[in-house]
């Protein structure tokens, strides 16, 4: 072994396996916003991203926002904000979340464990794209909107619509006005599969975003109506993954299953509109 070649590796996970990598520092959003464009990957709390460098990933250019305002939960007047570094544990005990976006707060509350509650962040949660982690989806079925820096300002982005190779820096998210009464999760198949429902208020439209399944979570769409929810949602779904946990086919319908008992106990169409 020459001496340019790395040490042995003796597990497949382990600080060891982290590759070098430069401290990208910033002052406020506007040069974090440039920095993220140019290549340097953004850090909330870590606990994704490190954990991805424990398993090897090269990140060359490592950029800490600890140091900017890009946390808190605010209503505004379409409903209620969520800062990109907002940790779990913060949002789940907001008043404004409690009282705005309930069931939202009560899924993010009851996350992994307090560990990670305490240092992951939703915009982390977001913009790692994880099938197996829940925010994503649940932003989908509840039809938010990801906020993201745009030169001076800002660009709004519907959740389903981030792209995986999106480089802009997430400012935060936004749930609209009245979307968490008509939402509704089960993640009891976790981590084979988990489904979020948000019921449209102007169309009576069912949206369902799968989590776990694919290897990115994906949403779907029902009309208002649709009689056969269970059937509908397996038949819209493309072939989800098969694995050591569980095949594609019951994936498909366990999100069948799953979709018909929320669309049970969210609000109808009519009293959506």
């Amino acid at each position: 072994m020459t001496s340019s070649e790395p040490p042995p590796l003796v597990a497949l996970r382990g600080r060891q396996r982290i590759a070098p990598f430069a401290l990208v520092r910033v002052g406020d959003t506007a040069a974090a916003a440039e920095a993220a464009l140019a290549g340097a990957v953004p850090m909330g709390g870590g606990v994704d991203l490190v954990d991805r460098m424990k398993f090897g990933e090269r990140i060359e250019r490592l950029m800490p926002l600890s140091g900017l305002a890009l946390g808190g939960v605010e209503a505004t007047e379409g409903g209620l904000r969520i800062g990109a570094t907002t940790t779990y544990a913060a949002l789940a005990e907001s008043a404004e979340a409690a009282r705005l976006a309930p069931a939202f707060a009560r899924l993010v509350g009851g996350v992994a464990n307090p560990r990670i509650r305490m240092k992951g962040t939703v915009g982390g949660s977001v913009m790692s794209q994880k099938p197996n982690f829940d925010v994503w989806p649940a932003l989908m079925a509840l039809g938010a909107d990801l906020v993201f820096a745009d030169g001076d300002g800002e660009a709004r982005l519907p959740a389903a619509a981030l792209a995986p190779d999106e480089r802009r820096l997430l400012l935060a998210v936004e749930v609209p006005a009245g979307a968490d009464a008509r939402f509704a999760f089960d993640r009891s198949l976790r981590p084979i599969v988990s489904v979020f429902a948000g019921r449209e208020a102007a169309t009576g439209a069912l949206r369902l975003a799968v989590g776990c399944a694919h290897q990115r979570p994906l949403l779907l769409r029902l009309a208002a109506g649709e009689t056969d929810v269970a059937a509908a949602a397996a038949a819209a779904l493309p072939p989800p993954k098969s694995d050591g946990l569980a095949s594609s086919t019951y994936r498909r319908r366990m999100v069948g299953v799953l979709a018909a008992r929320l669309a049970r106990i969210l609000p109808g169409p009519d009293a959506a509109s």
